[in-house]
């Protein structure tokens, strides 16, 4: 009885012969080959038995997952929703037109890289439009972020001096305001933040490029990993050897540093090479030529050549050639 690869086997048989290993004529075959019980049959429970556990809790679902889950005939299962990222950029100054040329005009890009952020950590991202330097306007677009989203990333806005327009509508909402922390020592981006409004977590951060992209590191990153059931997760790490020496400098060389990198392979032998560098605060280019980052501490803010480290490689950002 002929049969389909995959297919069912017909009651009765025992061994399947394929069709290269048999002469057929007039509606008979001839064994070119003696066949075994059971030759090139696929048991029920070979690939996975009773009461085996097929996937872990906690397991970000792959293509070859959903493929098994779907052999099974599971139709419904429960996992996490990608929780909604809502980007709030704030500034009077900006403009979300790239085409737009007027004096005193700053295209609001930013934001184009933060939703690449938010989806590699497997949030969904969303960009609001720009609200005004107005604490009014601010604490509306706030209450509607908040309302529907279950994380909002504050873009601009904050710090250290006057007018602080973020911290200000944070505090405006009072009692439903449960936590606020404003200013980490992080360099770059130490006004980088965070608040708990309703419930709902809100991310500070700074206006300047670099800072921005350390606070999502330190704060929005794992928040939306936590989200998703992975706990407080950092981005994956690959191991790399330093290729120059690299020392904090400047009066904030006691706060932790987030010191970015160029991996490449080592020229010298297998594995990569780490070579650190730094640039202005707003330096888009400097970031460009990069794809990883090493957290240091602040109590010992030096890495030497030949160290050995753990290069971060943030999804939305790193890519190694």
């Amino acid at each position: 009885m002929k049969v389909l690869t995959g297919g069912f086997l017909p009651v009765g048989a025992d061994a399947i012969v394929p069709l290269e290993d048999v002469a057929a004529k007039e509606g008979e075959i001839t064994l070119r080959r003696p066949v075994e019980k059971g030759e090139h049959v696929y048991r029920a429970g070979a690939d996975v038995r009773k009461g085996e556990r097929i996937l872990q809790a906690g397991r970000t679902l792959m293509g070859q997952d959903l493929v098994l889950l779907a052999s099974l005939r599971f139709e419904e299962f429960v996992a996490f929703k990608r929780p909604r990222v809502a980007i709030l950029p704030t500034g009077t100054e900006l403009t979300a037109d790239i085409g737009d040329r007027r004096s005193g005009r700053v295209v609001e890009s930013h934001s184009l890289l933060l939703e690449r952020l938010v989806e590699g950590a497997g949030g969904s991202a969303a960009t609001l439009p720009i609200v005004p330097d107005e604490k009014r306007a601010l604490s509306r677009a706030l209450r509607g972020a908040l309302k529907q989203n279950e994380i909002v990333l504050t873009l601009a806005g904050s710090s250290v001096g006057e007018p602080d327009l973020v911290e200000s509508a944070i505090r405006g909402f009072g009692m439903a305001t449960t936590a606020l922390v404003h200013g980490l020592r992080v360099n770059r981006g130490r006004v980088m933040g965070f608040a708990v409004v309703g419930g709902m977590p809100l991310v500070i951060l700074p206006g300047p490029i670099q800072g921005a992209l350390n606070a999502f590191i330190v704060l929005g990153y794992p928040l939306i990993r936590f989200h998703l059931g992975m706990g407080w997760e950092q981005p994956p790490a690959v191991a790399a050897t330093m290729g120059d020496d690299w020392d904090a400098t400047g009066k904030f060389r006691d706060f932790d540093q987030v010191v970015y990198l160029r991996l490449m392979k080592d020229p010298s032998g297998p594995g990569l090479l780490a070579l650190p560098s730094s640039g202005e605060t707003e330096k888009v280019s400097f970031l460009v030529s990069k794809n990883a980052y090493v957290l240091v501490s602040g109590a010992n803010p030096r890495l030497a050549k030949g160290d050995r480290i753990e290069a971060r490689l943030l999804p939305g950002f790193s890519r190694l050639e």
